[in-house]
Formats: structure tokens, sequence, C-alpha cells
């Protein structure tokens, strides 16, 4: 089999099978150069990779069969080697977040080491950094819309649906606090008052731990309205129409 070159492995697997008119599932990958040593390493090598057809008879894993006796769809279960390619290209995305993530902080002119946990569907990247203010900005704003970036970023990369959370020096734990008074604070406003409050836009994690914390309260409910990344949370009381 040829070999495929791009920027990144991600990439360089794309060009292959745009080339080969093949599916990621039909295809193992073998890297001969991943084309990158680290966040900040500067004249990158193009990544090389070969791309091997796999030879089987069976219909790509995404085709759906239809159970007709239970009239619903049921997905093929992957293979140990379409789990390991699977596993292969989510790895290489979360590293090519990292390196997306350390060249928009060097034109931040932040100097950072960025260090990566890698957990089941969450991937976190925590900045060690002098400049913690100027990454976090107001109010975590700078942080949140990195954030944002980076999850777009990986949700085009990953083959499977990953989170993505950036912290730099304890901030998400303090936040966490910060977050869990906010909703104990509105929510005894809104009690007091009978009025609704919209909250301002919050990444899709912080909203999730207002909705956690006033999940068992019965005189308030709680939605979420508006698009990333400027989406918030409605706190309002229960029985008003």
């Amino acid at each position: 089999m040829p070999i495929f070159t791009g920027k990144n492995v991600d990439q360089a697997v794309s060009n292959g099978l745009a080339a080969l008119k093949l599916e990621k599932t039909q295809i193992e990958i073998k890297i001969i150069n991943e084309g990158k040593s680290g966040f900040l390493f500067f004249g990158r090598q193009k990544a090389e990779v070969e791309l091997i057809e796999k030879k089987i008879t069976e219909k790509p894993v995404s085709k759906k069969i239809i159970d007709e006796k239970k009239d619903s769809v049921i997905s093929k279960p992957l293979t140990a080697a379409e789990k390991s390619a699977r596993s292969q290209l989510n790895e290489k995305a979360v590293h090519d977040v990292g390196y997306y993530l350390a060249d928009i902080t060097e034109l931040m002119g932040i100097d950072t080491e960025i260090n990566v946990q890698f957990e089941r569907r969450q991937v976190t990247y925590d900045f060690n950094t002098s400049k913690q203010g100027l990454l976090i900005g107001k109010h975590g704003k700078s942080l949140n819309a990195l954030q944002y970036l980076a999850q777009v970023n990986m949700n085009q990369k990953a083959v499977s649906r990953m989170n993505v959370i950036l912290d730099v020096g304890g901030y998400r734990k303090r936040r966490e606090e910060t977050i869990e008074r906010l909703a104990i604070k509105v929510s005894k406003d809104v009690i007091r008052t009978g009025e609704t409050v919209q909250l301002d836009p919050m990444p899709a994690n912080e909203r999730k731990q207002i909705h956690f914390y006033l999940a068992r309260n019965n005189r308030i409910k709680t939605t979420s309205i508006g698009t990333e990344p400027k989406r918030s949370v409605i706190v309002a009381p229960k029985n008003k129409k």
C-alpha cells in the first residue's frame, strides 16, 4: 500500500482514505512518522502513514442491521482490530488538539506547559503557566472561549464523542465552588421574588453543575437556552407559566 502524508497523522489518514475511497473501519493504520515531537516543537515534519486494507467480507461496521422481530436498529459490534484503529485515531486527536492549544497560547504571548489527562470520554488539558490571569480572563471568559474552540476542534478530529476540559492552576475546582454558591443564591432569589432569572452564558460543564445543584429543589425549574458558546441557564419558579 502507498504511504500518505499530511500536516499531522489525522490529516494523513484522511488523505489516504480519500485516495483509496475507503472508510476508517476498512483499514488498519501503520504510523511511519508522527511528524511532531512535542507541543512546543517548531519546524515540524509531515506525518506519514501507511493504510492497510482489511481482508473482510462483512459490510462495514457503520452499517445498521434491522432487527425485524424487535423493529429496532442495532449496531454491529466492533472487532478488536476496529476498536484498536478507533482508539488510535482518538489518541491522535487528543495530541493534535494539544498542538492546536499550544499554538494559540503562543500567539497570546503565554509561555506554558500543557499536561494531558485522557480518561474514558473526557480529556483535560491542564496549563502550567506564570500568566494564569491572562489565560483565565475575567470570570473565566478567556479560558471558556479557548475550551469551546478546543471542543469544536476535538469534534472534528476524533471518531468518538469526547468532552474537553481546560484547566489552569486549579481554576476549575474553585469555579465549581463558585457555581454552587451562585446556584444557591439564585434559587433563593427566584423563590423570594417569584421572578425568572437568566444567568450569564456558561460552558456546558458549568451549566450541568447548575442543573445538578438545583434538580432536587421542587420549587424551581431550570432550562438552557441559546446556542454555543452563548448558551445560558434560566432559573424559574416551578409554578410560573
